[in-house]
């Protein structure tokens, strides 16, 4: 099974690596062509001359090669991202840290791949934007020039939010099936880093454990059948509430299945850029007993 596993993250990392290096070979080609195709055609004699009537279509046919570029560069981010996600998912399956479980965070908190895309293609679009007016409306294309450009940093710059935004739901996935696997096997020791230090939890019984305690129980519960899905989860800068059902499969004492389910709603705090969870209320309910939206009050 793992070396099928193997197989698809080999395949998973050439793929990423493929898709990145072109877009960074894209990235660094573009505006030395543009730049340089825009200088030889607004040299003197070409502006004194009548040559200036092929400007606009000139500007109109590389601004729409550039937007074209632009949108094949927003899918390749968004390919990336997937295989990012996979990659952190097989990582966690093989389990074993790897390039996608450990990448660098952004610089600063925004600086990174998306902010230099959203940087280069508006700065090309806004100078063919130039060019095509130069000619028609000379007295505003600087503005419009600038104007394409903010319009296209700010789409970015709105997609990149989102991306990060998703990237973090993504990690807490994992980290609530790092939970639930640790606690399936009774490892105590690979639940300790997950949890912060001031951790409580108040179970389905209404007995109410701290860290410590939880931890000390963990050998005792394990091998239950969980499983988790109806999942939820809320951003708050630096503290997210996560909510799913969680459903034990286990025999009573006759030796028949018994299976229950638990509404479990977490408090997960980043600390240092590693989420951990905080605090977690069990509750038993009845199978299809959660309303629509679990999360709103």
């Amino acid at each position: 099974m793992n070396e099928n596993r193997l197989d698809v993250y080999r395949e998973l990392c050439s793929s990423y690596r493929a898709i990145d290096d072109f877009r960074a070979k894209l990235l660094a080609f573009l505006p030395f062509a543009t730049g340089g195709g825009i200088f030889l055609l607004l040299n003197k004699d070409l502006v004194s001359g009548e040559f200036t009537r092929f400007f606009a279509p000139i500007g109109a046919f590389g601004f729409l090669i550039t937007l074209g570029l632009f949108a094949y560069e927003i899918y390749g981010i968004k390919k990336c991202h997937a295989l990012i996600n996979g990659g952190k998912q097989l990582e966690h399956a093989l389990l074993s840290g790897g390039q996608f479980s450990h990448r660098p965070r952004e610089v600063a908190g925004f600086i990174n791949e998306p902010l230099a895309a959203g940087i280069i293609y508006p700065a090309v679009l806004g100078a063919w934007t130039y060019l095509a007016l130069y000619s028609v409306l000379p007295d505003y294309c600087g503005l419009a020039a600038l104007l394409v450009f903010l319009a296209g940093f700010a789409a970015s710059l709105l997609y990149s939010l989102h991306l990060k935004s998703d990237k973090e739901v993504t990690a807490l996935k994992l980290l609530n099936e790092n939970i639930l696997q640790a606690e399936e096997i009774g490892l105590k020791e690979k639940l300790e880093p997950l949890l912060h230090q001031d951790f409580t939890i108040v179970r389905a019984s209404g007995e109410k454990q701290n860290r410590q305690q939880f931890l000390e129980a963990v050998p005792a519960n394990k091998n239950r059948g969980r499983s988790a899905d109806q999942v939820e989860v809320r951003l708050y800068d630096d503290r997210a509430i996560f909510a799913c059902r969680v459903t034990t499969n286990t025999r009573d004492k006759d030796g028949n299945q018994a299976i229950n389910y638990y509404w479990n709603t977490r408090l997960f705090v980043r600390e240092n850029g590693e989420w951990r969870c905080a605090a977690w209320q069990v509750m038993k309910i009845a199978e299809g007993a959660i309303p629509q939206s679990r999360l709103d009050s």
